[in-house]
């Protein structure tokens, strides 16, 4: 069904009191955890680690055409969907329990602008969010394909604000 589907399900089914969901690359090693749980205790309810913030926390780069399609992405973003996040795609973010079954029982986009929608209707139902600078490094075997899954991003955006007016 997609990873938004597997990330929701994961999601609604965990049972702590923090749920962090990675990429299963672990382009974000897993010790950067430390980060996400420290702000989730100094009362933030969701915490998504960002490659936007320290330029130097990329360790290794991906190719120019897909940082650039990437910042192109988060562009588009914050112009027909919300503002306020620098790097709404990387995929290391940490929920409370409470803001995970929230949003995630109320999510529907299941392909990889989930965490768009995801974090769309955080702000709406007016959780704390915090973006924290974290260690990424690039995964030369990402299946990801640049044109046409970037083209289903697209339309998934495009549908956000329709699916939850």
């Amino acid at each position: 069904m997609g990873k938004g589907a597997a990330v929701r399900r994961g999601m609604l089914e965990a049972s702590g009191d923090f749920r962090v969901f990675s990429d299963a690359d672990l382009s974000t090693p897993i010790y950067e955890i430390k980060k996400l749980i420290a702000q989730h205790r100094s009362g933030f309810d969701i915490c998504i680690g960002s490659r936007a913030l320290v330029s130097e926390m990329i360790k290794e780069h991906q190719p120019w055409y897909r940082e650039s399609m990437g910042k192109f992405f988060n562009k588009l973003v914050q112009a027909l969907v919300f503002k306020g996040i620098q790097d709404t795609q990387c995929g290391f973010k940490g929920f409370s329990a409470k803001s995970a079954e929230d949003i995630f029982s109320r999510t529907k986009i299941d392909g990889f602008a989930f965490d768009v929608e995801a974090l769309f209707l955080a702000a709406r139902l007016g959780y704390r969010v915090k973006e924290i600078p974290v260690e990424w490094y690039n995964d030369e075997r990402s299946t990801v394909n640049p044109v046409t899954d970037s083209a289903k991003m697209l339309l998934e955006i495009l549908r956000i604000k329709g699916l939850h007016s």
